[in-house]
This record gives C-alpha cells, sequence and structure tokens, in this order.
C-alpha cells in the first residue's frame, strides 16, 4: 500500500487541527456541573459527525473503486446471461 505524500499528511493533520478546539472545550464542560456534561457530549458527538479531510487523490481512489465495483456486477450479469443461454441449449 502507498504512504501519504506530504500534503496528504498536512490535510490530515489539518483537519485535526480544527478539531482539536472543540474536543478541548467538550473536556472542559465534562468537568463541570452536569448540565454542561450534556453541553459537551453534543460537541463531542458533532466533532465525531464530522467526515475526515480528503485530498483530491482519495475522492479519486473512491470514484475509481465505484466504477470497478460497478464494472464488476455488470460483467457478473453477463456471464450470468451466458451460462443461462448455454443451459438452454
Amino acid at each position: 500500500m502507498r504512504t501519504n505524500c506530504p500534503w496528504e499528511d498536512c490535510t490530515q493533520g489539518h483537519g485535526a487541527y480544527h478539531r482539536a478546539p472543540f474536543l478541548l472545550i467538550a473536556n472542559g464542560l465534562n468537568r463541570r456541573v452536569p448540565k454542561d456534561r450534556k453541553r459537551a457530549k453534543y460537541i463531542a458527538a458533532f466533532v465525531d459527525s464530522k467526515p475526515p479531510m480528503k485530498t483530491e487523490r482519495h475522492e479519486l481512489q473512491e470514484k475509481l473503486a465505484g466504477r470497478l465495483q460497478r464494472a464488476l456486477v455488470q460483467l457478473g450479469r453477463e456471464e450470468s446471461k451466458e451460462l443461462d443461454s448455454q443451459d438452454e441449449r
């Protein structure tokens, strides 16, 4: 498997950089009264709901994987039809 390029590592670090302040606030609120703990859970859930930052290479890999999967499904259908037509003979 290929390792990340420097700019991809930077992109991943950038995502962590933007999530860190929210998580610090959530941790601080979690140490307070129960009402603040509820807010802390909400903030942590918000951060967890955000998708990881992707580079163009990651997006291209996903598109290519999708195309490959669809092509394999189509190939399987064609082979199945071919086998069915051979069975009828």
